[in-house]
């Protein structure tokens, strides 16, 4: 199974933005639910996007295979040697797409484009709707083999997600990034009929509690134990609780074994004791109802000679130590000097597992009831 880990990222739902898109294109759809993607991954001193189809850039026709190369300078853009602070790039066909090199790879992107200078970096924002945006995201948090009905269920996840974000980089002129961040987004995949299928089908569904967007957080595995948020990130939501899930079995493939001098250079790294300090052990481990650590004790001795404990708390320990969860145990190997971590599952446990979600499909489990069970009190409604 692909491993994915979503970190805790609070979201706040502020409103769906709708903007009104090229007639030429979309004559039946004066108005659609849109979103903006910031490009981060491509964003420089100098970025150049390829035509394929009939485009136009502030309102000047551009034929297909033109390559349009913009530059920075100061809080400008640079484009064949004229000076703007922004530019829009419309599609006038439906079938036009905008061609964009990641590395050695060229991904496709459909809907319009603004490009812009954030910061001294020429920053490209595609303008697409909704649905083609998930379609997008889908192959990279669940692969096209999986079971349609937990593709379906992802499809809802990354919906709601992505809704729940909008304001997240407001400041940036654009609503969510196209990296882990927020959702790893390169624009329209090849053909995946399963992909297409699974968002074709719950179009427009989102899930609510009462009348607030659902955070709907998801991850790789919760080793047979979802977490509740209150656990991890102190917020409290009645839909995202701490529960069984006999349907997700994933067991650390290999254990994590680390020297005391590991174990000091990872907490001076992270800047939970100074350069001076020394790393003595491990004390107290306290775990919560689903099996995870919530505390775990340091015991150091400070530049002065003095005995401390610094207390890691909900996901610290798991970050600190590069783990896969915070569900583990800890086995000392005095002759060795030695700390081992063993353990279940992979990312923070809170919302849906996608291991889970997948088991619960390959059982005869429909997107509706997988939903249920990891996001209990919540409903199935329209978008709009």
């Amino acid at each position: 199974m692909k491993k994915y880990i979503i970190l805790g990222v609070m979201t706040l739902f502020l409103g769906l933005s709708t903007i009104e898109v090229n007639a030429s294109v979309m004559a039946e759809d004066s108005k659609v639910n849109m979103l903006r993607v910031g490009l981060k991954r491509v964003s420089g001193k100098t970025l150049t996007l390829t035509t394929k189809g009939k485009y136009s850039l502030n309102n000047i026709e551009l034929s297909s295979g033109e390559e349009l190369r913009f530059k920075s300078s100061g809080s400008k853009i640079i484009y064949k040697g004229k000076s703007y602070d922004v530019l829009k790039l419309m599609p006038k066909q439906r079938s036009s797409r905008i061609l964009i090199n990641y590395g050695k790879e060229e991904h496709v992107f459909s809907g319009s484009f603004e490009v812009r200078n954030i910061n001294g970096e020429i920053l490209p924002i595609n303008i697409l709707s909704i649905e083609e945006y998930v379609e997008g995201v889908l192959p990279y948090e669940m692969s096209s083999s999986y079971p349609l009905e937990a593709l379906k269920a992802q499809a809802v996840a990354a919906r709601n997600y992505a809704i729940s974000n909008l304001e997240k980089h407001k400041n940036q002129k654009f609503d969510v990034c196209d990296g882990i961040h927020c959702q790893v987004y390169k624009g329209k995949v090849k053909a995946c009929d399963n992909i297409k299928t699974a968002v074709e089908k719950t179009s427009g569904e989102i899930l609510k509690h009462k009348n607030d967007i659902v955070k709907a957080f998801f991850y790789s595995s919760n080793g047979g134990h979802t977490e509740s948020s209150k656990n991890v990130w102190k917020s409290d939501y009645s839909y995202l609780i701490s529960q069984r899930d006999e349907y997700d079995t994933y067991k650390w493939g290999k254990d994590e074994t680390f020297t005391n001098i590991e174990i000091e250079a990872k907490l001076k790294q992270k800047g939970y004791i100074s350069k001076n300090d020394i790393f003595k052990g491990i004390g107290k481990v306290k775990t919560n109802s689903s099996g995870r650590n919530s505390e775990i004790e340091v015991i150091y001795k400070s530049s002065n000679g003095e005995e401390k404990i610094k207390t890691l708390e909900g996901e610290e320990p798991r970050i600190v130590f590069s783990l896969k969860s915070s569900m583990f145990y800890i086995e000392y190997n005095k002759e060795k000097n030695t700390y081992t971590f063993k353990g279940r599952g992979f990312g923070h446990g809170v919302g849906m597992s996608q291991y889970g979600a997948t088991k619960r499909a390959e059982k005869g489990h429909n997107y509706k009831e997988i939903l249920k069970f990891y996001y209990p009190n919540t409903k199935l409604q329209s978008i709009n």
